[in-house]
């Protein structure tokens, strides 16, 4: 179970970050965003079969997806006009098997620093809030 952790929505953060909704990567698969505020975000990975793999089972691969854009979700908001994001490292362990249900993945800052940003995030099933995965993403904040 994660531990949940003090958030205050922002509706121009989420706003910002919604438009991601249209990037071709998160469109296919129906990633959506939730809710956002100041250094927190948090995604909806919608259960569907083409998510799984062989074994019947979202497969990992769409799981690290979730992680790395959840994070991605939660440090834009604190990138300035001329900056953009890319992932340096990406950490992702799995504790238990995502068979038929949404995901919620919960990423939070923990640093921002000049040139890099580092934000933690946990995949749980939406319905039982059960941890699925937890992960840490470490991203370089270039020029645009």
């Amino acid at each position: 179970m994660i531990q949940e952790r003090t958030r205050h929505s922002d509706s121009t953060i989420v706003e910002k970050i919604r438009r991601f909704e249209e990037i071709p990567s998160w469109a296919m698969v129906g990633l959506r965003v939730e809710d956002a505020g100041p250094g927190w975000a948090e995604l909806r990975l919608p259960f569907h079969e083409r998510l799984l793999q062989a074994m019947g089972r979202v497969h990992g691969g769409f799981i690290a997806m979730l992680i790395d854009s959840a994070v991605a979700a939660a440090l834009w908001p604190t990138v300035e006009d001329g900056q953009a994001i890319t992932t340096v490292d990406l950490k992702v362990n799995y504790v238990r098997p995502a068979v038929d249900q949404d995901l919620l993945a919960i990423a939070h800052v923990r640093h921002r620093g000049r040139t890099t940003g580092l934000a933690d995030c946990s995949v749980v099933d939406a319905a039982t809030r059960k941890e699925i995965a937890f992960g840490v993403a470490l991203y370089m904040i270039v020029p645009a």
